[in-house]
Order: structure tokens, then C-alpha cells, then sequence
């Protein structure tokens, strides 16, 4: 077992209990989480930094039913198929589920205590499981419902997101020829036009964007530099062609962003990041930095006589850094340079799942679509105090956000000083519709599978899986986001997602559910070239078998808690398997 694990920006100490369960996780800035377990292995309790306690409750089939807290209590309830039908929280407000015969989604509902409506999703379907509509009822008399109409290409890519007309008369036609999104793409899956018509970009042989333009609102080209790995390194975003936004990006060893500089005119802004021996994001430092003209003007004559101007600009600097704790995945708390508490979360079961926050003490409680993206904040009274909406690649549209807080499309956090959403092994970029790195599974996978930093000759087995991969052609992208299907796929861990690739090597059903794929790969992982990180083999097994869980049908809910187990225990009990595996391909490549 793992007693201890440390960087250079963080160290953890853990203790178990006498079933090899983790008791307790103590970092090096004190912040202590202890947890606490029934028989059947559930967690029944969380003893958050802040000394609170947080208890769980489950059904006979191991969902949960309830969390249980000192502002009240959050519970969820399941239909004869597993399935989530109803979801409530402390603030008085509730959550209903549909679901058709498939038990794909196709209603979800938040409604107040008072049984108004705050938001309500209902989805339509074709026989594969694309989504073909989605409207969004009217949480006011004065407003109407809106209407979305899908349309895909032959291998299921976005291709067009259409709303139903409403109102009439010019203006009416031209909010929604504006809000309308018609995408292109190459055969690897770049994009080449879209979300609207005039919007074109460019790429180089290894799929790196190398150019964007827009002509909507205001005339912008876009310019863009990578490094050898593949990395953004420099945006160049012209506008007008008169002025530009210079943006850089840095990355460590493991090509893991690390620092961001945006540059406009005198002005700089600068937000660097640190990340734990997990590959967790810690801490998010914004630098601000302020050229402040002070002028001074009419008392130095020049040796002609005349006045002259003096112009003396002062830097300022301006630096505020925020630390996550992490309960797993999910943040739990974040702290000042202090150590003081900014905010503490509460999650539910699913990944991506955040339910409440108290942010300087005042609570707020998460409303998400289909998707799990945020779609409305409500108060403790539950009034909407908050509204979301994106399109259809996670791009906000303009709403006022009083609120700051990190949550919002597909549930992940949004860095409003970047831009950028975090997607943990990598960030991504709503308005290209890509990441900024390469796919740090997928990319060595498919490029060097054959090579010495590929398979070696001891794991020649695993060629069919991987030259099946490589004949998917939007597998040759690294880039891209959910295939290019962000409507029915989620990437809550920035790896490649999907179950195309993730089909069983070897038919053998495990109970439920065949986790044989994710198992084998995650096998060939630890084995794929020499250093590989055990951390990103071990999110893409998560990530394969929430692929097999979402073609689980009625038992998802029974899936995924099997999935989290599995991927508990490799974290915690895979590293002997993990180091004999860099053993044999290290000592292959030195041969």
C-alpha cells in the first residue's frame, strides 16, 4: 500500500484501515480528509479540512440514496431499472428524470418548492443514440420555449444545430441565422468551418491549427505556434487588423499547462498552475500586471524651446492564488495564500456531479442539463440566482455571472482569465472546438505502436486492438473534442472517449458489464513506451469503462459505482504491475 506520495509542490500520507480501505489522507499543508466505510465497501462518511462531516446512505443495490449535512440533506431516488427519477436538494428544490425504452434521457426537469419550473430538457433520439432534438421550456410566462434541431454526417460529427424559428419579422431572422451553427470537417476531423458560415480554419500535416478567422461580429484572424510535443504554445489573435491579444502557454515535463500570458496593448495578465504527484490541478495563480501611464506635461523644455512630454509608466503587479483539496476527482476546497477557506463543495455519485457550494458563506445549488452542464445557480431560498447557456461545443453565451464560481459545461471548471475549461489531463478551447494538447494516450498509442516507444515484442497481442483503432480516422486527431460529438459524448478526463475503440479484445463478461477492453488496454498502457505516466494509464481506464457504462442501459448507475471501485483499486494497488511493466519495456529499449 501507499503510505506517501510527493512533488516538489505538495506530499500526501495515507492510512488505512484493517481491509486496505483508505482512512485518511493528510497533505502537507494539514488539510486532513478522514473517511469511513460499511461492509459492503460503500463510504458511509467524510470528515472534510474544515472538521465537517458528511454522511452517505444506499440502497440495497449500493446506490445512493442520501447524503446527509449540517445544511440538510440531499437524496436520490431510483426507478425498478436502477435508473435516477428523482434527485432533491436542501434548498427545498427537485430534480426529475425520463427516460424511453433505451433509457436514454429524454426528459430532466428542475422545478422550485413551489413547483415552478427553474429549467426543463427534453431530448429526442435516432436509433443510435444521437441526440435529434432539444427543447428547453419556458421558466417564465413571458418567455417562449426554445427548440434546437440536430443534424449529423455519415459518421455522427456535429454538423448542424438549428433553432426553430421564433418571431417573425427581419430582426427574428437574423437572432436566428446568428444563433444557428453549421459545422465542416476533414476526414481526420478538423474542423473547417463553423460554428458560422464565415468562420475558416487551417491546419499542418500533424492536425496542429495553425490559422482561424471570423467575420460575424468583427473581423479577428487567429495565428497559432506548437512546440515538438505538440503543444499550443502562442496564439496571435488579430482584430481589425490594427491591434492584437498575444497569448503564450508553458507547459512541464509531462505537458501539463503551467503557465498562461495574455498581452494586450500595456497590459498583461499572467495565470500559472501547480499539480500534485496525482496530476491534480492544486493551485491557479492569477498574476496581474498593469503598465499605469503617468503623464507629465508642460514644465521640461527641449533645447529647441519647446515643451515636452513625458510619458513614465509604472508596473503593478497584482498576484492572487487560489488551492484546491481534492476529495478523488472532485474539489472538496479551496483556499487563499493564507490557508484561508474560500468555498467547500458537495458532489454527487456521478463524476462531474457538484450539487452545492458555499462561497464565503453564502450557498449556491447546481441545475444541469442532460449533459451535466450548468444551466442555473439557485440560492438557499431556491431562486434561480444564476443562468448558463452554451452552444454546442461549450462556448458561454453572454449572461450576466454575478456568481463567480467554477462549474459550468459538461460540469467541468471554466477559467474565465483563460478562457479555457480544465479537463484534467488536458485544457480545452470551446471556441476551436479542440484541446490544446495531444491526446497523451491516444497520440503515442497510434504513432509509435510499433516502434521501440511503442508495443515491444512481449505485447504483440495487443496489435489487432490498435490497428482496429488506427482504422477509425478520427482516431488519427488528437486534438479533437468528444469526436466531434459533444451533444452525446462527454471527456470528463481530457482522454479519448467513446466506446468505438474500447470494444473487447477478448469476449469475456465480467458480471454486468465486459470491462475486458479497459482492462487490456490499461494493461497495454502501463507496457506502451518507457516513462509513460501511471496516472494518465489509470484515467484512461476509468474513462474506458464509463464508455462501457454508457451503453450499460438500465444498469449505468451499478456500472459506474463498479467503475469507480476498479479505478480506486488501480490507483491505490496497481503500481507493483505498473513498475514490472516499465521494467520490461525500459530494459527493451535499452537492449
Amino acid at each position: 500500500m501507499i503510505v506517501a506520495t510527493t512533488n516538489q509542490n505538495i506530499a500526501y500520507y495515507y492510512s488505512y484501515d484493517a481491509a486496505n480501505r483508505l482512512t485518511g489522507v493528510t497533505d502537507s499543508n494539514l488539510h486532513n480528509i478522514d473517511y469511513q466505510y460499511d461492509v459492503a465497501g460503500n463510504r458511509t462518511a467524510m470528515t472534510t479540512p474544515d472538521g465537517k462531516t458528511i454522511k452517505y446512505e444506499y440502497n440495497a443495490n449500493n446506490q445512493m440514496t442520501k447524503i446527509l449535512t449540517n445544511r440538510g440533506n440531499y437524496t436520490f431516488t431510483y426507478d425498478a431499472l436502477n435508473r435516477r427519477i428523482k434527485r432533491t436538494l436542501p434548498n427545498g428544490t427537485f430534480t426529475t428524470y425520463a427516460y424511453d425504452q433505451n433509457s436514454r434521457l429524454t426528459n430532466i426537469t428542475h422545478k422550485n418548492n413551489h413547483n415552478k419550473i427553474i429549467d426543463s430538457f427534453s431530448y429526442t433520439h435516432d436509433n443510435v443514440g444521437n441526440r435529434l432534438t432539444k427543447t428547453e421550456e419556458a421558466s417564465s410566462p413571458h418567455d417562449l420555449d426554445k427548440t434546437i434541431n440536430y443534424a449529423y454526417d455519415a459518421i455522427y460529427r456535429l454538423q448542424a444545430a438549428t433553432p426553430e424559428k421564433r418571431g417573425k419579422g427581419k430582426l427574428a431572422e437574423a437572432i436566428n441565422k446568428y444563433q444557428a451553427e453549421n459545422y465542416s470537417y476533414d476526414a481526420v476531423g478538423n474542423r473547417q468551418s463553423g460554428p458560422h458560415s464565415r468562420d475558416a480554419y487551417s491546419y499542418n500535416a500533424g492536425n496542429e491549427l495553425l490559422t482561424s478567422t471570423g467575420r460575424i461580429i468583427f473581423d479577428r484572424d487567429n495565428q497559432y505556434e506548437y512546440d515538438l510535443n505538440g503543444n499550443l504554445i502562442k496564439k496571435t489573435q488579430t482584430i481589425k487588423g490594427k491591434w492584437s491579444i498575444v497569448t503564450t502557454y508553458a507547459y512541464d515535463d509531462e505537458n501539463r499547462l503551467i503557465e498562461v500570458k495574455i498581452q494586450k496593448g500595456h497590459k498583461i495578465k499572467e495565470v500559472s498552475f501547480t499539480y500534485d504527484p496525482l496530476g491534480r490541478r492544486i493551485s491557479k495563480t492569477v498574476h496581474k500586471e498593469e503598465f499605469v501611464d503617468d503623464e507629465e506635461d508642460g514644465d521640461n523644455d527641449n533645447d529647441k524651446g519647446k515643451d515636452e512630454e513625458k510619458d513614465k509608466f509604472n508596473k503593478h503587479h497584482y498576484p492572487k492564488t487560489t488551492y484546491y483539496v481534492y476529495d478523488d476527482q472532485n474539489i472538496i476546497a479551496e483556499y487563499d495564500e493564507n490557508n484561508r477557506l474560500i468555498a467547500s463543495y458537495i458532489h454527487g455519485p456521478n463524476i462531474d456531479e457538484p450539487l452545492s457550494a458555499e462561497i464565503r458563506n453564502d450557498w449556491i445549488y447546481y441545475h444541469a442539463d442532460g449533459l451535466g452542464s450548468i444551466t442555473a445557480l439557485t440560492s438557499h431560498m431556491g431562486h434561480a440566482v444564476q443562468r448558463y447557456e452554451y452552444d454546442s461545443f461549450g462556448n458561454m453565451k453572454p449572461h450576466p455571472h454575478w456568481i463567480k464560481q467554477p462549474y459550468t459545461y459538461t460540469g467541468r471548471e471554466f477559467d474565465q482569465e483563460t478562457g479555457l475549461y480544465y479537463y484534467r489531463a488536458r485544457y480545452y478551447d470551446a471556441k476551436a472546438g479542440r484541446f490544446l494538447q495531444r491526446d497523451p494516450i491516444l497520440h503515442p498509442a497510434i504513432g509509435n505502436y510499433r516502434s521501440c516507444r511503442g508495443i515491444s515484442s512481449t505485447y504483440q497481442n495487443f496489435l489487432p486492438a490498435f490497428e482496429k483503432l488506427i482504422r477509425n480516422p478520427q482516431n488519427l486527431n488528437h486534438y479533437a473534442y468528444a469526436k466531434n460529438n459533444p451533444l452525446k459524448y462527454i471527456d470528463p478526463l481530457g482522454l479519448a472517449c467513446g466506446s468505438d475503440w474500447n470494444e473487447p479484445i477478448v469476449p469475456d463478461d465480467w458480471g454486468l458489464w465486459d470491462f475486458t477492453g479497459p482492462c487490456e488496454i490499461h494493461d497495454y498502457c502501463y507496457s506502451s513506451y518507457c516513462g509513460v505516466s501511471k496516472l494518465i494509464c489509470d484515467l484512461e481506464f476509468f474513462g474506458n469503462m464509463m464508455g462501457v457504462c454508457m451503453t450499460s442501459g438500465p444498469s449505468f448507475p451499478l456500472c459506474t459505482g463498479v467503475a469507480n471501485l476498479y479505478y480506486l483499486a488501480v490507483t491505490v494497488g496497481a503500481w507493483p504491475a505498473y513498475f514490472n511493466a516499465q521494467k520490461v519495456v525500459c530494459d527493451h529499449c535499452n537492449e
